[in-house]
This record gives structure tokens, sequence and C-alpha cells, in this order.
């Protein structure tokens, strides 16, 4: 689902798209990127912990439908 929108960005729902999974398992694997994100589940040593972790993210934030969450944000020229 998109949540918003600008004539450059898209910020939407993170999938288990292959895209989106690579993606989720390439940020969340990087020490030099988990140290600044804190505590939580942690730095992934797996690519499988990605789908796990967008489930989690759907599950946590659909309460909300949209207001808050944790959202991929792409160029629009993937769209």
């Amino acid at each position: 689902m998109m949540i918003a929108s600008t004539q450059r960005l898209v910020v939407r729902d993170w999938t288990e798209s292959p895209h989106d999974l690579a993606r989720v398992y390439d940020i969340y694997s990087r020490e030099e990127v988990m140290r600044w994100l804190g505590g939580g589940a942690g730095r992934m040593t797996d690519p499988a912990e990605a789908r796990d972790r967008v489930r989690l993210w759907r599950d946590r934030w659909a309460p909300y439908a949209g207001r808050w969450g944790l959202w991929a944000i792409e160029p629009r020229d993937r769209w």
C-alpha cells in the first residue's frame, strides 16, 4: 500500500517481494546501520530473517492503518 508520495519519492509498506526482502536484509545485516538502531531484534545474519521481520512490522503496525509504521522509501521512477 502506498502511504504517501511526492514528485520524487514514494513511501509505501514493505512487502515480501524478493526485491524488498533483499533490501531489508541488506540494511539490517550491516553493523554500521544496526549500531544506530539499537536493541530490538538485532542484526540479521541470515537472509531468511528478512521475511520474518517484514511480517513482524506488518502485524505490529496493522492496527494503525497507515498512520504509523516502518515504510520503504524509494524514487518515484521505480513505480
